[in-house]
């Protein structure tokens, strides 16, 4: 809520939590929306059954993100070596990008067997 304006929302705003509660796992989501008096908030609360279908289309919807965004980086490493290939006169030093994708490469590398091995448990 505290990223909300002080003058009334153009289009709905939603914000979500988990919080625990009395040991029991929950998902907050706040909405405010335009209507005829002003505006109207709803809060919904997710437990149970209701929050683990949440969950799971939630990691459907991160899980299909990054297979997208793999795919583009894939694609535009391509794109960029072709280019380089069509124009080696262009490229002075590529070793710093280079490294640089690498790093980023590993270390994405990292977190994929770490989320590989906590959903192994």
């Amino acid at each position: 809520m505290t990223g909300l304006p002080l003058i009334p929302v153009k289009r709905a705003k939603q914000v979500e939590i988990e919080k625990l509660y009395e040991k029991e796992l929950l998902l907050l989501r706040f909405r405010v929306t335009r209507s005829a008096h002003g505006e109207e908030g709803t809060l919904q609360v997710l437990r149970g059954a209701a929050l683990k279908f949440y969950q799971q289309q939630k990691l459907t919807s991160l899980s299909q993100e990054a297979l997208t965004a793999a795919q583009q980086l894939q694609k535009q490493i391509c794109a960029m070596r072709e280019f380089c290939d069509r124009n080696p006169n262009l490229v002075s030093n590529p070793s710093e990008l280079v490294g640089a994708i690498e790093q980023i490469i590993q270390y994405v590398q990292r977190e994929i067997e770490s989320f590989s091995r906590s959903t192994q448990k």
